[in-house]
């Protein structure tokens, strides 16, 4: 047994009590994320370490990514540090909790929910918990601090408490491809979103008035539009990719409703219909960026297309002086020429090359 001048006895712990903040951060370096939770649980001044260790290494994090029993440690002296954290339903859901206990500085949220038919498999196995989806919506109500919340396949359960996350601002939520969840953007807390992006829906009408005034960009994708849209004047900019729309519906004319703030419009269509874009095209009176894919399974566009497209390039006020800002993507060379004749001198025009690219941006 080792002592010191003053006779106390030596200890590992005790040495490493007495070193710098700056020195256990060193030695935290060289430790695995399970000893480093250990370490930390010796001591509060370890603890402490630990925090300081961790002030950039867990600004985000996944609570599948480390399946062990020490979350509750890491973010009791953490968790002020994370900014954004991703939770699969299949994690207990108590870890879930530790989130909204210690994460007070969480900005974005990403849950992921079970597809439809590992719910069902998991059903039969009895391994799953009904009602934790709609606890978990409860607990992000609560949860101030977020302003942009991700949700996976949302179950038709929880639809009804979307409009309880009244702190988010950002808010992208995806359905289940297969089977098209059918609802109505008034379930949507619009009276606080800025952005809203929305997948694999079917949009149904209903007698609700709905209206934000503070909703700046909406995203559609892969949705049937049925049912009536929201009224938001501020409105900047409208994604609008691969949805089925009827050509005699009502969204041209919400376009053309938004028509003085709509700054920026992505239209993208499995089968490019002329006709129904240039509806949307001319409610567009204040528009300063187009980004649209033209393409038709390789079919000849039109040429009228393009003289009605010049037609309303110049109702719209633009000229040499004022141009369109426009990004193209089709596969026809000989479109490519045409525009270009008719609208060069209106349209700053540039490609699509990377339909990954054009797709996300």
């Amino acid at each position: 047994m080792k002592r010191n001048v003053a006779g106390e006895v030596i200890t590992f712990n005790n040495y490493l009590l007495k070193l710098p903040i700056e020195v256990l951060d060193l030695v935290y370096t060289e430790l695995s994320v399970f000893s480093k939770v250990s370490l930390a649980e010796v001591h509060p001044y370890l603890g402490k370490a630990l925090s300081w260790h961790c002030r950039d290494a867990l600004k985000e994090i996944n609570l599948k990514r480390y399946p062990f029993s020490g979350w509750e440690t890491l973010l009791s002296f953490c968790g002020h540090t994370v900014r954004k954290a991703t939770f699969d339903e299949t994690d207990h859901e108590d870890k879930f909790m530790l989130l909204s206990m210690f994460c007070h500085n969480l900005e974005i949220l990403e849950i992921n929910f079970l597809s439809d038919t590992t719910r069902r498999l998991r059903k039969l196995d009895g391994h799953l918990k009904p009602n934790v989806p709609i606890e978990l919506m409860k607990v992000c109500s609560k949860m101030e601090s977020v302003k942009q919340l991700i949700i996976r396949q949302l179950l038709q359960s929880q639809i009804p408490y979307l409009k309880t996350l009244k702190n988010v601002e950002h808010l992208k939520i995806v359905g289940a491809y297969s089977t098209r969840r059918s609802w109505s953007l008034a379930e949507l807390p619009l009276n606080t979103l800025r952005v809203a992006v929305l997948r694999d829906f079917s949009i149904k009408s209903t007698n609700e008035k709905m209206h934000s005034s503070t909703l700046e960009k909406l995203t559609i994708i892969f949705c049937t539009v049925k049912g009536e849209m929201p009224w938001l004047p501020k409105l900047k900019a409208l994604h609008f990719i691969l949805n089925q729309c009827s050509e005699d519906s009502a969204f041209p004319g919400w376009v053309m409703q938004h028509s003085k703030t709509l700054e920026l419009l992505k239209f993208w269509e499995d089968t490019f219909r002329p006709g129904f874009f240039l509806k949307v095209f001319r409610g567009c009176k204040n528009l300063k960026t187009l980004i649209l894919y033209a393409a038709c399974n390789d079919k000849i566009i039109p040429r009228i297309f393009f003289k009605k497209f010049e037609e309303i390039l110049k109702e719209h006020g633009f000229n040499k002086n004022k141009k369109l800002k426009l990004k193209l993507h089709y596969q026809g060379i000989e479109e490519k020429r045409v525009l270009k004749r008719f609208c060069s001198e209106m349209v700053d025009l540039s490609w699509c090359r990377n339909m990954d690219l054009f797709f996300l941006n």
